[in-house]
């Protein structure tokens, strides 16, 4: 393999189902075959660095695509990472491919990959290179979990991709892959923006338990974003979840649900002229506003915004008091199709390997 041009690595990761920690213990393979420790380490708000900054040392950071971009936690951790000082990065994505018969349909990580080393550059470290992996698609809330013979067709094919990509880096060459991806993911970079603003919190807030739920706290306590709080002994999803799949994919029960009904509701949400009556009352209160088209139009945002969070906040918030009813909870949950939905996890990654890495 010969001999690393880094003298220590480490890897920091974001996932749900294990897909992009598997890209990072693979990193610490490739590490390891050139006689370099890596520790692979969860991604934390603090953004602590498992190495020392340097231009001896090499960091990678791994996670998934979230509408052909990189999800806000990971965005935020990026600028919140301490400056570079000439250390050398590389980024990873995992990003959702499928398998239809023979045919795998490859996924897209569209500008997460360059945003996030874009971010890492202006912050002092050397980008050495970036790549988008197919790992199998876990987003439960829209279809099933792929069958075990699909997922290890894909997997099987990712991680030799992966190992090269790796190898590469550790050598001291650089190597920039996904650009198919960035065009398409520039074009769809309004999709991306609206789920950051948008989507992500409305699609947070569509998990709920059944009455198969015994309480037991396991998808509060292995949240990565500590977005889950027991109320009683039911959980409750927050603002801050980012729809990782984590408690779906591990809840022993299988009793974690996302209600396509509730997403309908809150279709309907957007159609409640609450904003316009909002606008309205401010356009008679402050006249001078209104006539300035562009301090108008902030305005206008601003309170369409609000009105949106306000009026999901609200609705959730009556949902998970009346699922606390049989009758109601069973109405919802034979409402949705992830009842019929095959749960998925990387299969070689286990709930606590996940939460805790490896040092």
């Amino acid at each position: 393999m010969g001999k690393a041009a880094f003298d220590q690595a480490g890897a920091v990761y974001m996932t749900g189902t294990g897909n992009s920690f598997r890209l990072a213990c693979w990193f610490a393979e490739a590490a390891a075959s050139r006689g370099v420790r890596t520790p692979v380490v969860p991604m934390e708000p603090r953004a602590r660095l498992p190495i020392a900054p340097g231009p001896a040392s090499l960091l990678v950071l791994a996670f998934p695509t979230h509408a052909f971009t990189a999800p806000w936690r990971v965005v935020w951790c990026a600028l919140r990472m301490p400056r570079g000082r000439g250390t050398a990065a590389a980024v990873v994505m995992s990003r959702a491919a499928l398998k239809f018969g023979p045919v795998i349909v490859p996924g897209l990580d569209g500008t997460g990959c360059y945003l996030v080393a874009l971010i890492l550059a202006l912050k002092g470290y050397r980008v050495r290179g970036c790549i988008g992996v197919d790992m199998p698609s876990n987003w439960m809330a829209a279809h099933s979990g792929l069958k075990r013979a699909n997922v290890d067709a894909i997997i099987a094919l990712a991680r030799p991709k992966t190992l090269r990509f790796f190898g590469r880096i550790l050598a001291g060459r650089r190597f920039y892959g996904s650009w198919v991806s960035v065009p398409v993911g520039l074009a769809l970079f309004p999709v991306s923006v609206a789920y950051l603003l948008y989507g992500r919190f409305g699609l947070g807030k569509l998990f709920f338990a059944s009455a198969k739920c015994d309480g037991c706290g396991l998808c509060a306590r292995a949240c990565q974003q500590g977005a889950i709080r027991m109320r009683g002994k039911r959980p409750y999803w927050t603002f801050r979840c980012e729809s990782c799949m984590r408690c779906m994919a591990f809840c022993p029960k299988q009793a974690v649900e996302v209600s396509h009904s509730l997403a309908v509701v809150f279709m309907l949400l957007g159609y409640v002229p609450l904003p316009l009556w909002v606008l309205a009352k401010l356009a008679g209160a402050f006249p001078g506003p209104a006539g300035n088209p562009h301090a108008w139009g902030a305005v206008s945002f601003a309170v369409g915004y609000a009105c949106y969070l306000a009026g999901i906040f609200a609705a959730y918030f009556v949902f998970d008091r009346l699922i606390r009813l049989r009758v109601i909870n069973d109405m919802f949950r034979f409402t949705t199709l992830t009842v019929l939905f095959r749960r998925y996890h990387e299969p070689g990654s286990s709930l606590g390997e996940i939460m805790r890495g490896r040092r």
